[in-house]
């Protein structure tokens, strides 16, 4: 306990000083200012409390970086090393310190609709490129796997993600609905997709750019 006191003291010193996060620190505020999170990485020790009130809501608790989902309602707390798939991480109720997952992996993006965090676990043994990452729902720590995954991207409702996978020829892009699992799109070949806003009034559907040997082609997703 001693360790965490003073990791914490460092923390709130090294903050309250420069009002921002550096190589030394983090301070994270929730999208919608209730809530703060100190993190001192030196030392791996990390605290959430709330603004209105000053009260502590998580903490002092190991930890390397943290995240809030868009809606402020949950918090991601990177519990061990920070790289892809290293380490452990858990996932918070920014209002109650209520635990709802933990697992290995390193955190990714929340979707906008704050439902879902991705999670990358560790690359396979051999080949780099042969990374899995499961999607959390933060209402009940349920998952589920995407295997030989790269990267993903939310559209701006959350309701759709296109996946960045690696195929024996060459990256590809699958698009899946969040909350069934369903492939509505690809693969086709291909990276870095973009979910792109729809400017025709005419057609109902997501529009989906997808950048391959220097072109790029754009579709639209029913």
């Amino acid at each position: 306990m001693k360790l965490f006191s003073s990791s914490l003291k460092v923390c709130i010193a090294l903050l309250a000083c420069t009002g921002a996060a550096c190589a030394m620190g983090e301070k994270t505020v929730s999208p919608d200012g209730r809530f703060t999170a100190l993190v001192a990485r030196e030392h791996s020790a990390g605290i959430v409390f709330s603004n209105e009130d000053g009260h502590k809501i998580l903490g002092p608790m190991h930890c390397q970086h943290a995240q809030f989902s868009p809606n402020s309602r949950f918090i991601a707390i990177q519990e061990g090393k920070i790289g892809r798939g290293m380490g452990f991480f858990s996932v918070y109720a920014t209002e109650t310190g209520e635990r709802i997952c933990a697992s290995e992996g390193t955190i990714g993006d929340f979707s906008p609709d704050s439902n879902l965090l991705a999670v990358y676990l560790a690359p396979h043994i051999g080949n780099p490129l042969e990374t899995s990452l499961r999607l959390y729902s933060t209402a009940n720590g349920e998952s589920w796997i995407i295997p030989n995954c790269m990267s993903v991207i939310f559209n701006p409702d959350g309701k759709l993600v296109a996946i960045t996978g690696f195929s024996g020829h060459g990256a590809d892009v699958t698009v899946v609905r969040t909350a069934t699992g369903e492939i509505i799109f690809g693969p086709v070949s291909g990276n870095r997709p973009v979910f792109l806003p729809n400017s025709n009034s005419n057609a109902n559907g997501q529009l989906l750019r997808v950048f391959a040997n220097k072109v790029e082609s754009t579709y639209l997703l029913k």
